[in-house]
């Protein structure tokens, strides 16, 4: 009977340590490294939640400033290339005009 006791008692402990590894009702598991997320710590769900909105809000914000910044160099590019092209064609102009003055 000691041993049935003995066996008992240590698995009652055994299943104690192993349910406060778990955070406490309406608490949930963040940060931390890993599948298990060890060093994390526990917050409460509606912090969790939170947290997911602000990341998603700073993606999309993120993608959005992306999307600016591309449309912005391309719009440059275009104008410098305009410019360039406009350069030219007057250096060509310029250039005849002083062909002809130099013939007469």
């Amino acid at each position: 009977m000691k041993k049935i006791l003995a066996v008992f008692v240590i698995a009652s402990c055994g299943l104690m340590t192993f349910s406060s590894v778990a955070c406490p009702l309406g608490t949930h598991l963040t940060g931390g490294i890993g599948s298990h997320h060890k060093g994390g710590h526990c917050t409460s769900e509606s912090a969790a939640g939170l947290t997911r909105n602000i990341q998603k809000d700073a993606q999309i914000d993120m993608k959005g400033a992306k999307d600016t910044v591309q449309k912005d160099w391309k719009k440059t590019k275009n104008k410098t290339t305009k410019m360039l092209n406009k350069s030219k064609t007057d250096m060509n102009i310029l250039e005849k005009n002083a062909t002809q003055r130099a013939n007469s």
